[in-house]
């Protein structure tokens, strides 16, 4: 029996019975409601006995149901709604869901010197399949700039930090982007 009717049930008996018997029959009362609680307890113990699933059963359901399932739209789709506005404006550099990931790339070092330095903007482009940030260091443009792509299709986090005109670049699986070739060779 479903446990939620047997709640339902008894709550509907016991108000039931406080509408039509007068107050000299506490003691049913009483009796019904010890009854509630040891029904409950029984079957909420044996619920959890048996609905502890073994580890492979666990995986092979999680496998089903991502097979069937549509894919759920990441936090990062949020960078989406950064087209065409400035990072300062949306508070860029603290948006932690990427920048979290970005400092995990690049390292603490390149990290620290990219929000230092971090300041002429250009405005953040979105499109179906890729996020660019771009930024440099004031009146140093062509030495000291920054990218960041992510790749929505791959989750894939590609960036840049030039440095007094030495580039390096980084990518989350290794691989490389177009946009991150381009920076690399100065053709942004």
């Amino acid at each position: 029996m479903n446990i939620r009717y047997l709640r339902f049930f008894i709550i509907h008996q016991i108000k039931l019975h406080l509408m039509t018997k007068p107050m000299f029959h506490q003691a049913k009362l009483y009796t019904i409601f010890s009854l509630w609680v040891a029904t409950l307890l029984f079957f909420s113990c044996k619920q959890n006995a048996t609905d502890v699933p073994s580890q492979e059963n666990e995986t092979t359901t999680t496998e089903a149901m991502d097979m069937t399932q549509a894919p759920q739209p990441s936090v990062l789709d949020t960078l989406r709604t950064f087209h065409n506005k400035y990072p300062r404006d949306v508070n860029f550099l603290e948006f932690a869901p990427l920048m979290d990931r970005v400092h995990t790339l690049i390292g603490d070092e390149n990290f620290q010197f990219m929000k230092k330095t971090w300041g002429t903007e250009a405005p953040m482009e979105a499109t179906q399949s890729q996020f660019i940030a771009w930024a440099c260091e004031p009146h140093n443009c062509a030495a000291t700039n920054f990218i960041l792509i992510y790749d929505f299709e791959h989750d894939n986090v590609y960036a840049g930090v030039r440095k007094e005109g030495v580039a390096q670049t980084f990518s989350e699986d290794g691989s490389s982007s177009e946009k991150l070739n381009a920076w690399e060779a100065d053709k942004m």
